[in-house]
């Protein structure tokens, strides 16, 4: 498949993920998410309650197909049981190993106020980051 076409395919996915996610959530409060325009794209936070209903329905999961992982980044909290799995990879990029996205939003859903971010970008070559919050001791 050709870079552009895949691009193409992956883009249309992320799209689809964004508008399909507050159906597949269910009508909430107005409260339930807040949108973040940031430099480079545009985070979606959900609050506690939609996390952990994300977490529970698998939301993410699509994020871990061959086609699309490498297309997503994560970020996360230096307390996450996953922060010593990061490994450098080319680019000055680091990866994951041994978590699954899923897994990563599951960890946010199982701490008090944990929220997760999803942040939708231009780039064809990172559309998607998952962001970690919960408010730790530091905080």
């Amino acid at each position: 498949m050709k870079t552009v076409g895949r691009k193409r395919i992956i883009a249309g996915l992320a799209a689809s993920a964004a508008v399909a996610a507050p159906i597949v959530l269910g009508a909430g409060t107005a409260e339930a998410f807040v949108v973040q325009q940031v430099p480079g794209g545009t985070i979606v936070w959900l609050d506690h309650d939609e996390t952990v209903k994300a977490a529970h329905i698998g939301l993410v999961r699509f994020l871990d197909q061959p086609g699309l992982r490498d297309h997503t980044r994560v970020h996360l909290r230096p307390e996450s049981r996953y922060y010593k799995t990061l490994r450098p990879v080319s680019g000055g990029n680091w990866a994951v190993t041994g978590a699954s996205r899923q897994q990563i939003v599951d960890e946010v859903a199982s701490k008090p106020d944990g929220q997760v971010g999803v942040k939708f970008s231009g780039d064809p070559d990172n559309i998607i980051d998952v962001i970690q919050y919960w408010p730790s001791t530091e905080d």
